[in-house]
């Protein structure tokens, strides 16, 4: 199963969001089980590429239109407990959820407990 990766960005390191990325995926296998294929899609490493010649007018749109084309090859979207705070999460969930995509939410207390970068 194609699982899509939905959390906040804005304003965290590679680092953070990589550390973020690591527990959603953990999450997800302990959900899911170890018997279920899993392979994990985000928009961390997407290459910005513009179709057209002129300046990018707004740089996080095209990254949000690059998660969406991500999203279409995914059966599932997981989202991150701080979803409801990004823009662009709350439109990947719009997305996902008009096109029929399965959805799951991490639940804030699944993320504490220890010092997880995370604010907890």
């Amino acid at each position: 199963m194609r699982v899509f990766l939905s959390l906040p960005m804005n304003g965290k390191t590679e680092e953070e969001i990589n550390a973020e990325l690591d527990k959603m995926e953990e999450w997800a296998i302990t959900e899911f089980g170890p018997d279920e294929e899993l392979h994990f899609v985000h928009n961390l490493y997407c290459p910005l590429k513009p179709a057209m010649q002129a300046p990018v007018k707004n740089e996080a749109l095209l990254y949000l239109g690059e998660a969406i084309k991500k999203l279409a090859y995914c059966d599932a979207i997981i989202y991150h407990p701080d979803w409801e705070s990004a823009r662009g999460c709350r439109a990947e969930a719009g997305v996902a959820f008009d096109y029929g995509i399965a959805d799951y939410y991490i639940d804030r207390a699944d993320f504490c407990g220890d010092d997880d970068g995370m604010g907890n």
